[in-house]
């Protein structure tokens, strides 16, 4: 379980990007956050990996305050899938060691069949052993996240942080990529940035951050129903769709 108690958090002291915050994220759940751009959720992502640590309030991981951790053990529990994944100069199959760099070629092999990496692998000039070039340029956007994801899966830490991991893909690597998501999700605590509503519809707990606050807490259709800020988001996802055959949640 992670738990946000009263956390705030500014740049300055005249402008706080994250206020008051209080939430739960419950273990073996899927919790998701969304909001407009510039309501805080990548700061709440940063506070959480402890990049940030002069916030008020308290974070905790289970029963343990995150500001009394060492970062490097915190992190064992934590594995991160972001839109902006960095992929070494390297082999394949080394990059998805990166996850657990004591597994063996079969594990790293496995982790890339839950990711739906494996086929296109072997498709590539040297298969796992093929350069992906500085920052996986080699690769496509969708070939990338699933590398990402594979490492994840191999990491096999109980805590899934997902960083609007399918923003930037096409319909064709979303859903290849949303399969491997599935597969890293199974019996972990997962947490998401979301804007696009495949990612976050059938999570147990949505929050609706605006301004640095959680307004709303529900699941997708009891906030709808509710009829307050979360609809608002949803219908401008709607009118998205209809423009650009997308669906984003901004």
């Amino acid at each position: 379980m992670i738990e946000f108690s009263d956390v705030s958090y500014s740049y300055n002291e005249n402008e706080n990007l994250i206020s008051k915050c209080t939430f739960t994220i419950e273990k073996g759940k899927k919790t998701a956050l969304v909001g407009a751009s510039g309501s805080g959720k990548t700061t709440i992502f940063k506070l959480l990996c402890g990049f940030y640590d002069t916030y008020e309030g308290d974070i905790s991981i289970g029963n343990f305050n995150l500001s009394k951790w060492k970062l490097s053990e915190a992190r064992k529990y934590i594995s991160i899938v972001g839109q902006d994944i960095y992929l070494f100069n390297d082999t394949i199959i080394e990059n998805i060691r990166l996850g657990n760099i004591n597994a063996s070629d079969i594990e790293v092999k496995n982790a890339a069949k839950k990711a739906y990496a494996h086929e296109f692998i072997l498709n590539t000039k040297n298969g796992y052993n093929t350069i992906v070039g500085e920052r996986g340029i080699q690769l496509s956007g969708g070939q990338r996240q699933r590398i990402a994801i594979a490492r994840a899966i191999l990491k096999d830490a109980p805590i899934i942080l997902l960083d609007e991991p399918t923003s930037a893909l096409d319909t064709k690597a979303e859903y290849y990529v949303q399969q491997a998501i599935e597969n890293l999700e199974k019996e972990k605590t997962v947490f998401v940035i979301a804007h696009r509503l495949s990612t976050i519809i059938n999570s147990d707990k949505i929050l609706v951050l605006e301004n640095g606050k959680i307004i709303e807490k529900g699941k997708h259709k009891e906030l709808i129903k509710n009829g307050m800020r979360y609809k608002e988001l949803y219908k401008t996802q709607i009118i998205e769709e209809v423009k650009g055959n997308e669906t984003i949640i901004y």
